[in-house]
């Protein structure tokens, strides 16, 4: 019998990431996945592949699932998308996209944290135990998935096992090529590049922000999880203002994301277009969208000066009235 806890987390995986496991196909929902026979063995060979002493890539993986029979993709172009985005789950290449990417250089902190992309933009988080799907957008659901256990990639960093003992390189580590390689593939610096970002990621989205921390302390990230699996840093990093990190992390208003986030910034960028896009549909979200504050106060002052504008003119209507009326009283 599957661990519940191990099940909900593949659920939670958009459902595309497995049309190439053998019996899966696009009208066929993840509840179907045979844990034992489908998912497990296909788990455990990756994991061999990536602590061989060979580099791997993702196309080598891939074709060594294909040759294991761990994964059947026939001439399903979409399902052989899957077998490689099963492990690295980034597909930001379309041409909208790419413009994005090319004219977006700068990020505001007060223009994407999770109370603007939560209250106003009506952002729904999806938390997931799948590095490779942090900050990853599903626009038509307008749901953000995030990791979960941020404490693995400080471990990472630091060249710890989860279970806190020394190791000459992390499992995650071992993914990567030596520097002086000619493969196209990512080294051991740019595996620490990005679990720095990811770190620096939740810092922008909750601990930069009160009403984002605020905010995060009403989500449940852990849910329906035993309590051995909870990961207490990521309630620390993401709600403390100063959170106790062994990861140096230098936060700023406004990020320069080819220098803070090269690895991660696509999907930035997808995530500050997504924002943008979302105007406020009600007053009480045109109330908390202070992300041009200028705009905000111009606004609210005339609706302010406005509204005492018209009480004032009321007044003085009934008073008048009120005097006339008084005036043909005495009259008769």
């Amino acid at each position: 019998m599957a661990d519940p806890a191990k099940y909900d987390t593949v659920h939670s995986l958009p459902d595309r990431l497995f049309l190439s496991l053998p019996n899966i196909n696009c009208h066929t929902d993840v509840t179907n996945l045979v844990w034992s026979t489908q998912f497990i063995p296909l788990w455990n060979r990756v994991r061999d592949l990536v602590q061989g002493p060979e580099p791997r890539t993702i196309d080598n993986i891939t074709e060594a699932l294909l040759q294991a029979n761990h994964i059947a993709v026939n001439e399903n172009y979409e399902a052989y998308q899957s077998a490689k985005e099963l492990r690295n789950y980034c597909s930001f290449d379309d041409t909208e996209d790419r413009k994005l990417f090319n004219a977006t250089k700068l990020i505001n902190v007060k223009d994407i944290n999770a109370h603007v992309l939560g209250k106003v933009c009506g952002v729904k988080i999806q938390w997931v135990d799948s590095l490779s799907c942090h900050l990853e957008l599903d626009r038509q659901a307008g749901t953000l998935f995030l990791y979960r256990y941020p404490s693995f990639c400080v471990a990472s960093l630091q060249g710890k096992t989860q279970d806190g003992n020394q190791e000459s390189k992390p499992v995650i580590q071992c993914c990567g090529v030596d520097a002086s390689s000619p493969l196209p593939w990512a080294n051991e610096a740019d595996i620490n590049d990005l679990l720095h970002e990811i770190l620096l990621s939740y810092r922008v989205l909750f601990g930069q922000s009160r009403r984002s921390r605020k905010l995060f302390r009403r989500l449940r990230p852990f849910a329906q999880t035993p309590p051995e699996l909870h990961d207490s840093f990521l309630s620390d990093i993401c709600t403390k203002k100063e959170p106790k990190c062994s990861i140096n992390l230098i936060e700023r208003e406004q990020y320069d994301l080819v220098g803070d986030f090269p690895h991660l910034r696509s999907r930035l960028v997808r995530l500050n277009s997504y924002a943008t896009s979302k105007m406020p549909r009600s007053v009480r979200q045109l109330w908390k969208d202070k992300r041009d504050s200028t705009a905000w106060l111009a606004f609210w002052s005339v609706i302010i000066i406005g509204s005492i504008g018209i009480l004032l003119g009321l007044i003085q209507t009934v008073l008048q009235i009120m005097q006339y009326t008084l005036t043909l009283q005495q009259g008769k």
